[in-house]
C-alpha cells in the first residue's frame, strides 16, 4: 500500500504556475490525498518563473505524464513521455510571440512493489526519506550544479544566486529535453517516504527541517501542510508544490 498527500499553492504570488499530478489526477490549486494498492506515478511541474504562460506549459506536461497512470511504466516510456511533452510545449510556443518562452520543469517518481524510477528536468526535486535521513534522488539541472560537476566551484553555495537559479534543462526546449532518470530494483522499503517538490519549497527549507517534519508522527497530509507553512515562514517568494508518498 502507498499512501499519498499532495498540495500546490501560489504562495505569496498572484498566480500559480505549478501543477501536481498523482495517478492521473491533476490539481492547479489545493490538496489531495489517498492511497494506491501497489503502484503510483506522481509529478510536480513548475512553469518557469518570469516567463509568460508557464502555467500552460506545466498543464500540458502534466497531462502527458497523467496518461502514463494505469499503463506499463518503464524508463523508456518515461523518456518518451518527456520528449512528447517537450514537443507539445514547443508547438504551443508557436501560437504567438507571448507564448514563445513558455516552459516547465518536471520532477517525477514511479513506485511499483519494491522498485522505483525517478526522473526530472530542471530544478524541481525528488527526495527519499528513510528515517532519520533524507537523500536527494533527482539531479539539479542548473548552471551552479554543472559548475560543481566540472570542478569549477567546490560547493553550490559558492555560486552566485543567478547561477543557482538558472536551469539548463526544461520542457519546452526546441533543441530537445533530456531528463535525468534513475531506477532502483528492490530499493524501496516499508516506511520510505518520497518527497517531490518545486523550488518554492526546496530553496528555503533546509535538510534538517525536512528531516524533522518527515520524522513526525502526524498524518501525511499534516506533514504536507507543515512543509508548506515552513516554506512560507522561511520567506518563500515562489509557488509551492509538495507531494508525499509513503510506502506501507
Amino acid at each position: 500500500m502507498i499512501h499519498y498527500a499532495a498540495m500546490t499553492d501560489a504562495g505569496i504570488c498572484e498566480k500559480n504556475d505549478d501543477r501536481v499530478m498523482v495517478n492521473g489526477e491533476i490539481i492547479a490549486r489545493g490538496s489531495l490525498s489517498g492511497e494506491a494498492e501497489s503502484e503510483i506515478i506522481a509529478t510536480v511541474c513548475d512553469g518557469v518563473g518570469g516567463y509568460a504562460f508557464g502555467d500552460e506549459a506545466a498543464a500540458i506536461a502534466s497531462k502527458v505524464f497523467a496518461a502514463l497512470a494505469g499503463g506499463e511504466v518503464t524508463q523508456e516510456r518515461i523518456v518518451e513521455a518527456v520528449s512528447r511533452a517537450n514537443d507539445m510545449v514547443v508547438a504551443a510556443q508557436r501560437v504567438d510571440a507571448d507564448h514563445k518562452r513558455m516552459s516547465s520543469t518536471v520532477a517525477g517518481v514511479f513506485l511499483c512493489g519494491g522498485n522505483f524510477i525517478t526522473f526530472n528536468a530542471g530544478d524541481s526535486k525528488v527526495f527519499r526519506f528513510r528515517a532519520p535521513y533524507i537523500a536527494q534522488l533527482s539531479v539539479d539541472h542548473t548552471h551552479a550544479h554543472e559548475a560543481l560537476t566540472y570542478g569549477l566551484i567546490d560547493s553550490v553555495e559558492r555560486a552566485d544566486e543567478r547561477d543557482r537559479n538558472t536551469i539548463t534543462r526544461w520542457i519546452g526546449d526546441a533543441g530537445g529535453c533530456e531528463p535525468s532518470v534513475a531506477a532502483g530494483e528492490n530499493r524501496v522499503l516499508a516506511g520510505d517516504v518520497f518527497l517531490l517538490c518545486s523550488d518554492g519549497l526546496s530553496d528555503v527549507v533546509s535538510v534538517d527541517e525536512l528531516e524533522i517534519i518527515l520524522s513526525g508522527s502526524v498524518e501525511l497530509s499534516e506533514k504536507c501542510r507543515a512543509l508548506f507553512q515552513t516554506a512560507l515562514r522561511n520567506g518563500s517568494v515562489d509557488n509551492i508544490s509538495i507531494i508525499l508518498l509513503e510506502v506501507a
